[in-house]
């Protein structure tokens, strides 16, 4: 994912600019930029950049944490995201808003653009109002709900996949499920997906 992020910079192709709260970044190819989404002052200060494109994948995204805390799931995911799109509206940029699959109850399956979106936690219902949010603003805006698989590379914490291949290199059981079906993407092939989409 880093490689596919890096080169977009190369050759001053795109000019990168990242934003962190809690897990500082250092990216080398891009300017990293500390930011809580909930400021709504400081998310405005990033129009001095001129954005052409937004990447909006900043979320409280713990299932588990959500349901414990409703009320900064929403600060962040639903009051945050609207600081995002304020954002947009200011500079003219394009947002890329990142939702999630968690958006459908899961009780169908085989979900589309077109079904309707049935959340049954805290999570896939502040995502879920985040990309109302977005779409119903006087925005460009793209929506794209995902579900990734790939190695995390801003904090400390196990990716799904890495917590699979950390217990299996340490001869651990791995204790999942087998209650749901999911048709993650592959980190690098969804970045080259979002760009395509979020250029046209």
């Amino acid at each position: 994912f880093l490689k596919s992020l890096q080169s977009l910079s190369e050759g001053k192709k795109y000019k990168l600019i990242g934003t962190y709260q809690n897990h500082p970044i250092q990216f080398p190819f891009c300017k990293n930029v500390p930011l809580d989404i909930t400021d709504k002052m400081a998310v405005l200060r990033l129009d001095f950049f001129r954005p052409d494109i937004i990447l909006h994948c900043a979320a409280m995204a713990n299932i588990a944490q959500c349901e414990t805390n409703p009320e900064l799931a929403r600060q962040i995911n639903v009051e945050g995201t609207k600081n995002i799109v304020a954002l947009a509206k200011n500079t003219g940029a394009k947002l890329v808003y990142i939702s999630t699959d968690a958006v459908f109850d899961g009780e169908k399956g085989n979900y589309t653009e077109a079904s309707i979106p049935i959340p049954h936690t805290v999570y896939g219902k502040t995502k879920l109002e985040g990309e109302i949010y977005c779409l119903e603003a006087d925005i460009d805006c793209l929506v794209s709900r995902i579900s990734i698989l790939g190695k995390n590379h801003c904090t400390f914490v196990l990716s799904f996949i890495e917590s699979i291949l950390d217990k299996l290199v340490k001869g651990v059981c791995f204790h999942g499920f087998t209650d749901a079906v999911y048709a993650p993407l592959y980190a690098p092939y969804t970045l080259q997906v979002i760009m395509d989409l979020a250029f046209k």
